[in-house]
């Protein structure tokens, strides 16, 4: 119990130069005998730590090297005082090892380690907040595999290693120790081991501080039969063998319930009611995604189609999914409501935006749609709702039309590709503006008092030195800073 990750840390930290170890303290993390002190050293440690060398190290007779070897004592000699042999724990070259169990409490009171007699070990006072080992806690479609976070949170002063020990419930939970890994393995060292059903013995060792409030290592585990919660526990904690105080937390697992599995990708709930595609959580601006999305729609079904992720929706009154809303790779949702038709998917025109309206409730009433404001700066604010059509002010904005999906849509109608960032009255024309999402060149649009398009004004680019002269007009006209150097007009 006393060779830890701690004392690998000490072997990491001699390694690099941080650190200058106490002759005996080299004796200790030298542990196949060839007097050097390397990082396989440091190795060896931690895997002695969890378990994973159950005997002597490598080239080595005994777990103990004692100094002097001998003394020789003539037979005559009488009683002799300094005798002592200094007793060296291969591995232990914090020097915590303890005989509590060979020899009387007050026998061992006297003792002084080899590592205490050393200049090079600080001391640890009291931290100035808590700190806590923790375990994540994730919703998790059964059958599937999903890692936990571990993560030290607190101040961090002085942080070299963690020893822990891991129990789950080995019914529910499996977990391949050799998948463990550390967020970053370049600085930070991570070894574990199953020492028995639902106990993993973990090792995390590094030769500088342990990274704090951010995802130490990641515990990847397959979930088999779980149908509700399991609780994923940290029995014990160290770090620096306990020369630091914490606190450990325990996080776990809760079963998602399948809504939809045909597919790629399974639909499924958590007790809360949020819905995930497989073990991602469904966001919307930001919120989550419910079955009944934004009150009126149901989500059907979540799965990879050819443009990238996507969930189908219907309407209260329909039978079959006859809308489509994309996500990105992590599942958020963007963009408009594009209609289903034979013929593929197509942007929704005025018409079938309203057949959109959202229905009335049982009194009657109808319930507007959320706005989200884009810029607001001027006489004009432009927003636009959860359909992602533009508003000027309380006007629509539409292009030959077609009412504006998010900003200027291309040629298919399908997507847009110049997003909406401003719109103003700047000389008595109604004018909006739009950028490349790449951010390199803008344009201009005029519309009429209803806010339909009536002409091109201009196109420009942000970084051609030919374009600077209308750009600043363009900032100040619009009262936003279009090439993002934080000024507006030079």
């Amino acid at each position: 119990e006393a060779i830890s990750a701690y004392d690998a840390a000490l072997v990491l930290q001699h390694d690099v130069g941080l650190r200058t170890l106490s002759e005996q303290q080299q004796v200790a993390a030298d542990t196949d005998g060839n007097n050097q002190v390397t990082l396989m050293d440091a190795a060896r440690i931690l895997a002695k730590s969890v378990g994973l060398i159950s005997g002597y190290f490598p080239n080595q007779t005994s777990d103990w090297v004692f100094e002097p070897e001998t003394r020789t004592v003539s037979a005559d000699a009488g009683d002799l005082t300094g005798q002592d042999f200094v007793g060296i724990l291969l591995g232990d070259v914090s020097g915590n090892w303890r005989a509590t169990n060979l020899v009387a409490d007050q026998e061992v009171a006297g003792a002084t380690s080899y590592a205490a007699q050393s200049s090079g070990f600080p001391a640890f006072g009291s931290l100035s907040e808590p700190t806590r080992v923790v375990l994540g806690s994730r919703d998790v479609l059964p059958g599937t595999t999903l890692s936990l976070p571990l993560e030290i949170t607190g101040s961090g002063q002085g942080m070299l290693s963690l020893d822990a020990v891991v129990t789950f419930d080995p019914a529910a939970l499996s977990i391949d120790p050799a998948a463990i890994r550390a967020r970053h393995p370049d600085s930070v060292s991570v070894v574990s081991n199953l020492i028995a059903p639902g106990q993993l013995k973990l090792a995390v060792a590094s030769g500088t501080p342990l990274p704090t409030n951010e995802e130490l290592a990641s515990l990847p585990f397959t979930v088999t039969g779980l149908t509700g919660a399991t609780e994923v526990a940290i029995q014990t904690a160290a770090l620096n063998e306990g020369l630091i105080d914490s606190q450990p937390v325990g996080g776990g697992f809760a079963a998602l319930t399948p809504i939809e599995t045909d597919g790629v990708v399974v639909l499924s709930r958590n007790t809360g009611g949020a819905l995930y595609a497989g073990n991602t959580r469904l966001a919307y601006e930001g919120g989550d995604v419910t079955e009944r999305f934004l009150n009126r729609w149901a989500v059907l079904a979540a799965d990879e189609t050819a443009q990238g992720p996507a969930v189908l929706l219907k309407q209260d009154q329909d039978t079959v999914p006859k809308h489509r809303l994309r996500a990105d790779d992590a599942w958020a949702l963007y963009g408009v409501f594009e209609g289903l038709g034979n013929a593929g998917t197509q942007s929704l025109t005025p018409a079938a935006r309203g057949s959109l309206t959202p229905a009335g409730d049982a009194n009657g009433s109808q319930q507007e749609l959320l706005r989200k404001v884009i810029e607001s700066i001027g006489s004009i604010t432009l927003s636009r709702d959860t359909l992602g059509i533009l508003y000027a002010n309380e006007t629509a904005i539409a292009f030959g039309g077609v009412a504006t999906v998010m900003g200027w849509p291309d040629g298919s109608g399908a997507q847009y590709v110049w997003p909406a960032i401003a719109a103003e009255t700047i000389d008595g024309t109604n004018q909006m503006l739009l950028r490349q999402p790449e951010g390199e060149t803008y344009t201009t649009f005029a519309f009429d008092a209803q806010w339909q398009q009536v002409a091109d004004i201009s196109e420009n680019s942000v970084v051609d030195p030919a374009g600077q002269a209308q750009l600043w007009d363009d900032e100040i006209a619009f009262g936003i800073d279009i090439d993002l150097d934080g000024e507006i007009g030079g």
